[in-house]
Order: structure tokens, then sequence, then C-alpha cells
């Protein structure tokens, strides 16, 4: 093909993504003057030629971002909901609850391949039945909405620059349109989310069109459903997000007669999607590939998810109450190359994914005898931001500190009057308003408000447990001798100053 024609077929490929052509009887003028028919459908079944040996793990990336992703399911036995928190499950880990409680929430590894998002996401749903055998006595269930709750899809983007993020919210709201008008999702489900789920901002509905939320990182869209019902729907969902969101002027925005779609039309333009970037996006070429031989994912229709990532209640999980666990639970957990070869095979096979080795490569895993992560000690309901921030510390067996969300107070934190002494230089350095020094000597009050973020927390935690004036520590530098440290210093053993009588309340043993 001569440099001219390759010019040409490029163009009208563009074009045919933005006007949502899908085959040479779509396509309009001037391109039905300038290509010969014959041209076009050859070009038309170029596009659409299947792909035999798609790429795991390649580097070609259109996206310069991360992605990631925390999708929401609920437990039940088919007729009601079983909160998250009463089995366990805390906010913070890679598999853990929402900040209401009821609601499981998956947290993946961000990168900018969605395969290696999909795999730690899978990661995180093999490891959740180790630390919590008794999870899977329940169906776990995904979708839009059950027992009153709206179930989020949510996907992360590492993107901060505010110039395009209008452009880019309106392509995720046509896929989100598309994916619904397709069958990948139960329309149904998504009215009722929108018009019925609890909790949600008042005059902003969960689910609805352009729902977003700013980040640390960049932002996260809110509006599709939960999409883990099975490892194909998801990594269609993370690829299709990515791919608009990094060319959102090749996304027509929706209109009116958008919501004439059929199925049919809807299932054309998705296919056409990948099919054009499949040549561009070695995610995209994988997707692609599993498509042309799988055809477009859907939803499990609200059956037992966990089935569909390969785990059963009757295996080796079954019988891991007494085994050996790592003493920290991840944040989130990166796969291996292996689980990313085995998740790719199986989608593009058509299969259930076959349980590999589970691994425990995060880090630290394990703390000195009689040390305790943190998260396990504390109620991390409705306390935003409490249960990322006391994922990095721990504490001991053998003290009784409590860390709690008052709500409603001014400072950063509350801490007990006999670390007042201790902490003048923290004062000085983050300003009166961070510390407050008033209550008993085994209490912690944090200001769990989503207006304060993580990292603040965090940057004012680290400072105050520096100084070992409480028993608390980083879980990745305690040390064997951190508790006789801290009890020496409130007993004047060491240098500094004299403590109060009765701190050494905070030294009895939990209960």
């Amino acid at each position: 093909m001569s440099v001219e024609l390759q010019k040409l077929r490029s163009e009208l490929m563009r074009e045919c993504l933005l006007n949502c052509w899908t085959k040479p009887g779509d396509v309009g003028l001037p391109w039905t003057q300038l290509v010969e028919p014959a041209r076009m459908e050859r070009w038309f079944k170029r596009l659409y030629t299947p792909i035999t040996e798609p790429i795991v793990g390649g580097q070609r990336l259109l996206n310069h971002f991360m992605l990631g992703a925390d999708p929401e399911f609920v437990f039940t036995n088919g007729h009601e909901r079983y909160d998250a928190r009463d089995l366990g499950l805390k906010a913070g880990p890679a598999f853990g609850a929402d900040n209401n409680g009821r609601l499981v929430e998956l947290r993946a590894a961000p990168s900018r391949h969605a395969l290696f998002v999909l795999g730690s996401l899978w990661l995180a749903l093999r490891w959740m039945p180790r630390f919590y055998p008794d999870t899977l006595a329940y169906i776990w269930r995904a979708g839009s909405y059950y027992s009153s709750d709206g179930l989020g899809g949510h996907v992360h983007f590492g993107r901060k620059r505010l110039k395009l993020r209008d452009r880019e919210i309106a392509a995720l709201d046509r896929l989100s349109h598309l994916m619904f008008t397709a069958g990948l999702f139960d329309r149904e489900e998504g009215r009722m989310r929108v018009q019925q789920a609890q909790g949600a901002p008042q005059g902003h509905p969960y689910g609805a069109l352009g729902d977003v939320r700013r980040q640390a990182h960049g932002w996260e869209y809110r509006t599709l459903p939960s999409w883990v019902d099975n490892p194909w729907l998801a990594y269609f969902v993370l690829v299709a997000s990515k791919l608009v969101v990094q060319r959102p002027e090749h996304v027509a925005p929706l209109a009116a007669r958008d919501h004439e779609l059929t199925a049919e039309q809807a299932r054309a333009q998705l296919r056409l999607l990948l099919a054009y970037y499949a040549p561009m996006d070695d995610d995209a070429r994988l997707a692609f590939a599993i498509l042309m031989r799988q055809g477009l994912p859907r939803h499990n229709n609200g059956a037992d998810l966990k089935l569909s990532w390969g785990l059963y209640s009757n295996n080796i999980f079954a019988a891991t109450k007494a085994e050996t666990l790592p003493d920290v639970l991840p944040t989130v957990i990166e796969p291996s190359s292996e689980d990313l070869r085995e998740l790719a095979d199986s989608m593009f096979t058509g299969r259930l994914p076959e349980e590999l080795p589970l691994v425990a490569n995060w880090s630290p895993l394990t703390l000195p005898s009689g040390y305790v992560h943190a998260i396990k000690l504390v109620d991390t309901k409705v306390a935003p931001n409490m249960g990322e921030l006391m994922m990095h510390y721990c504490m001991h067996s053998k003290t009784n500190l409590k860390v709690q969300n008052p709500g409603g107070f001014p400072y950063l934190f509350r801490l007990p009057e006999h670390t007042k002494p201790y902490l003048r230089e923290v004062v000085r350095r983050f300003g009166a308003e961070a510390l407050q020094f008033a209550g008993g000597p085994g209490v912690i009050m944090v200001n769990c408000s989503k207006d304060i973020s993580q990292d603040r927390l965090r940057e004012v935690m680290d400072a105050v447990v520096s100084t070992n004036c409480l028993p608390l520590w980083p879980v990745d530098r305690v040390q064997p001798e951190s508790l006789k440290t801290f009890a020496d210093l409130l007993n004047g053993q060491v240098r500094g100053p004299k403590s109060p009588p009765g701190t050494v309340r905070i030294l009895e043993e939990r209960g």
C-alpha cells in the first residue's frame, strides 16, 4: 500500500471511531467518494482480523498515566446481605471493607498496564479467604445494586491536568452508556442504583453520569457499577476506560439520539474501539483477541463471582484457619508475570483461571513477637482515612492503646496529656491546630474528615510516633525492644520529660 493510501486509511479509521461508523455501509461523505467500495471492504476486513497471538505484558502502551481501581461487592446468602465489617474486614487493606462497613472493597496496585491491575485484583480476591476463611460461606455478588446499596466499580486515573478533564469524563460517560446498552451490565439494577442507593450525596446520586471524585493521584470515575463479576468483564472495563481517557478527542459525546441505540449497535461500537487501538496498545490487542474469540463480556446476573475467578468454597481455602499467615495485611498486592500469563490465557481460551501458588510478596510480612498490625485493632466504619492511616503502624498486645474517630473536632489528633512535653517540636512544626492534648493516657483521637488528606495525617502521625511517646510503631521499623524503650521513657529511665501519674495504665494488657 502506498504512503498516500496508508495515510488515507488511517484518517478514515479515525473518522469511523469518532462518528461510530462500524461497517462500510455506515461511512458517509466525502469518504465514499474518496475510497472505492471494494477497497473500503478490505480495510474494514483488515480492521477486524482476529489476533491469534496476543501479547501478554507487552510494553507498547498508549497511556502514560497510571490506572487503578477499587471495585466493591457484597456478601449475601442469596436473600440478605452480610456486612463486611461483621466478618472482620476493615477499610485499608487490598481486600477490605468500604468506609460504610457494609460493602467489600478491593484495592488494586496501580499500573499503566490494565492486565497488571486485573492481576492485582485477582490476588486480592484469592488472599481474602486466607485471612478471613468465613467469607467463603457466602455468595460474593457484584452488579449495580443490592439490598439498598449501590455497588461501585470505581476506576482511578493518575491524571492531574485539568485541561481535558471534562472531555475525558464525557468520553467515559459515552462508554458507560454503550456498556449498559450492549448488555454488559444490568440496566434495571443501574437505574435502581441511581434512584435508590442509600448514603448518596444530596443532589448527586450514585452511578449518575459524570460522577467523579478528585484524588491526590488524579481522579476516579464512579459512574460504573461493580464490574468484578468475572475477569473478562473486569479487563474489558479497565482497557476501554483507559483508551477513551487517553484519546477523548476520538470519542463522540453523548447525544439525544444515542438513547435509540440498539444493543447490537452498541456492541459494534465497543468492538470498533478495541479493533482501532489493537495495533497501538498491547492491552487493547489482548482485549481485542479475547473479544474476537469469546465475544463481549457480560455480568453474571447476580451469581457468585468467586466461581468465575476460579475460587471455590470446598478447596484448600476452607482449611486455612490454622495456617501461618503474614502478620501484616497488604495495602495492595502486585501480581507476578506467571499470574498475568494465567489470567490472559484463561480469558483468551474461555476457561476459568487456575489457582497458582500464593506467594506473599508485600513487605514487611512479619512483626516481632507480641506486636499486632494496628489495622486489626481499630474500627474503620464511617471513618474516612482511618484504615489507610493505621495500615502503616503496629501496637503491642500488652498495651491498651485505642485509636478512635470522635468526629467533629477541629484538630488533626487529640493525644493523651502525658505526650505534650515530648511533642513541643512537633507542635512547632505543624502548628497548634494539628495536635490537642487531653484525656486519658490510652486513647488517640483521629480527625477522620474527608477534607483532610491521607498524606497530611500520615506526615503528622509519623512525627508523633518518631518521639516514642506512644506505644505505636511503623510496621517497617518496629524492633523487639520497642515496647521496652517506650516503657523506660515513661518511667523516666531514659532521657525525656517526666511522665504524669497514671500513664502506666497505657501498658496494661489489652483485654
